[in-house]
């Protein structure tokens, strides 16, 4: 009886033994006796021989974040610290490649290892007191290199951040001065804009005001001579119609109408005792009392 139960024991603890659950995001790679199956294991429960004859190596096909500390120095020569986050995924079509070539520690010998080659070429184009200015170049530089080199792997780089730089405390400071003054430089170069401004408007302010006095003297200027031109034609227009109405008015009074005139007048002195001698320059009248002589004789 006890050996069934042992047996029984047994049996159930081969049976749990061999079961592999893989979970979402993972495949499993199926190793038995040291030979690579080529079929991948999918997400689910697997049951196959006990552990002692096989096993499985889980490699992870969802976004990776990998953190770690790298080591470099800058252009001067001075020992930086700085810690970087890596995000990453590797392409389930190329698990069994990794598997074959760098095995489960894939991470540390070619990631890890092509970082650090690649941050050490890249701090010694910076001083040291660049570096945190330039961070955001850095990881571009970074990303773009690590990006080339991981894509023929199968591993997709999605991000490089450099979060800290670990730097000599007198370096530090150095940078801090640094940039304070170019906060302080650029403060500057605000306000000397604002002000340049401010008096390039009150200068275009003044211009366009005495432009506009100019042009209303003008305009007023414009205007008196066009009201004198107009008194000057109307003067002339006036003066022209007293003419041409004094010419019409001689070329109207003939010989006619000064005898005429001159037998009306006569005729009025006829009723007076008044003498008045009347000539047109040629006939004289002359009037006195109650005889008339004209031409030098009288009745």
């Amino acid at each position: 009886m006890k050996f069934l139960i042992l047996g029984s024991f047994a049996t159930a603890l081969l049976f749990i033994q061999s079961c592999t659950i893989i979970r979402p995001g993972e495949v499993g790679v199926d190793v038995k006796f040291g030979k690579t199956k080529e079929k991948l294991l999918e997400p689910g429960a697997h049951h196959f021989a006990p552990k002692v004859f096989r096993k499985v190596v889980r490699y992870e096909t969802r976004t990776i974040n990998h953190n770690k500390e790298f080591h470099f120095h800058s252009k001067e020569g001075i020992y930086v610290d700085a810690d970087v986050t890596i995000l990453y995924h590797i392409q389930q079509s190329s698990v069994l490649e990794i598997h074959q070539k760098y095995g489960p520690y894939y991470e540390s010998l070619l990631i890890d290892d092509y970082i650090e080659t690649n941050l050490r070429k890249i701090g010694l184009k910076y001083e040291a007191q660049e570096l945190i200015p330039a961070r955001s170049q850095i990881e571009m530089a970074l990303m773009v290199s690590m990006d080339s080199i991981m894509i023929g792997r199968g591993i997709i780089m999605e991000s490089v951040i450099l979060k800290d730089f670990h730097l000599p405390a007198g370096i530090v400071a150095t940078i801090q001065e640094r940039l304070k003054a170019e906060e302080i430089a650029k403060r500057t170069a605000v306000e000397n804009k604002t002000a340049r401004e401010r008096l390039d408007f009150q200068i275009e302010k003044g211009l366009k005001e005495k432009e506009l006095e100019i042009s209303k003297s003008r305009l007023d200027l414009e205007f008196a001579l066009e009201r004198q031109k107009i008194e000057a034609e109307r003067i002339i227009v006036a003066a022209e119609a007293e003419q041409k109405r004094q010419e019409l008015e001689n070329s109207t009074i003939t010989d006619q109408l000064l005898r005429l005139r001159a037998i009306e007048l006569s005729a009025e002195a006829l009723k007076s005792n008044s003498k008045i001698i009347i000539t047109d320059g040629k006939t004289p009248l002359v009037m006195g009392g109650n005889a008339i002589t004209a031409n030098g004789s009288g009745n």
